[in-house]
């Protein structure tokens, strides 16, 4: 019976989610692995930690899981604050800490098997007299009086989210506003200052001076979306002032249309090396905030609020 067990297992795996959590870990020590099938990193682990909950499948006192990120167990990854995958916990369902030993199966199985039934709500014989206490406390708070309290801090973690928010969206604005300036410099030296212009007339000139008999021209030069079109061989389709720049470009030494290009093409450069470097500065604004925010939450989720939602859920 167990050898089937532990077959079904290691084929399956066992996973969990916010639904399945109170009853699958009661009384355990845990070794979870939160992942999101499609990570590299998750799918190189998989063989083997297949193979450690197979091991661990009919284990007393610990439980090795699976906890699906992108699926039925998003829920509990956000609770637990998991921010890349894959994230590897142990210990009391209640008070969990970070595995950061190796990750073959060798490791993987010495770790779980030095795992010892440790402090938690199931297992209160096992606490310090001071978390034996705050346990009792939970369990002996009202329904009422766990609403009031659960409900305030959700409020608090709501309200930083909210602000947080805010002040993302104005970077992600800002960025938007710096693009429209990037790409508007861009548009005018293209455009206004005549870079892709004198390009094209660099082109033309090299094609001239290319083979005996080639007139400069290819079947792009004629037309260009069905229609002709105003180009540097085709002089008698541009107005006024596109023929004036033209003739200026033609009239050019190639020394000299050389200098402009590049002179045009360094303002771009400056353009996106601007660009970038105020991005850049807008991302670690957006990474800090973010930071801090975890923190404000982590503030107001203090471990005796974890310990007392675990206690209120398993009377559920």
């Amino acid at each position: 019976m167990r050898t089937t067990l532990a077959l079904v297992l290691a084929a399956s795996g066992l996973e969990l989610t916010a639904e399945s959590w109170n009853t699958k870990t009661a009384g355990k020590t845990v070794f979870l692995k939160f992942l999101a099938p499609w990570e590299g990193h998750c799918k190189k682990m998989k063989p083997d930690w297949d193979k450690l909950m197979a091991a661990f499948a009919t284990h007393e006192s610990t439980l090795v899981a699976d906890v699906d990120c992108t699926a039925a167990g998003k829920e509990l990854c956000e609770s637990v604050g998991v921010r890349g995958y894959p994230t590897i916990k142990y210990g009391s369902p209640t008070n969990m800490e970070d595995y950061k030993g190796g990750r073959d199966f060798a490791s993987l199985e010495t770790f779980a098997k030095a795992l010892k039934p440790v402090c938690d709500i199931h297992n209160p014989q096992l606490c310090e007299p001071e978390m034996k206490a705050k346990i009792e406390k939970f369990q002996k708070m009202s329904k009422d009086d766990y609403h009031a309290e659960s409900s305030s801090k959700d409020a608090a973690v709501a309200e930083v989210e909210k602000a947080s928010a805010i002040e993302v969206e104005k970077l992600r604005v800002e960025a938007f506003a710096l693009k429209d300036v990037k790409d508007a410099k861009v548009k005018e030296v293209n455009g206004v200052k005549g870079l892709e212009k004198m390009q094209e007339v660099k082109k033309l000139n090299e094609k001239r001076k290319g083979p005996a008999g080639h007139d400069g021209m290819d079947e792009d030069d004629e037309m260009r979306g069905g229609r002709e079109v105003c180009k540097a061989n085709h002089l008698e389709l541009c107005d006024e002032a596109e023929r004036a720049k033209y003739e200026e470009y033609l009239a050019a030494t190639d020394e000299g249309l050389d200098a402009q290009i590049a002179e045009n093409k360094a303002i771009i450069a400056e353009a996106e090396k601007v660009y970038n470097a105020e991005v850049a500065k807008l991302q670690e604004k957006t990474r800090k905030l973010g930071a801090d925010k975890d923190a404000k939450i982590e503030a107001i989720k203090d471990p005796d609020y974890h310990l007392m939602k675990a206690v209120k859920k398993a009377e559920l």
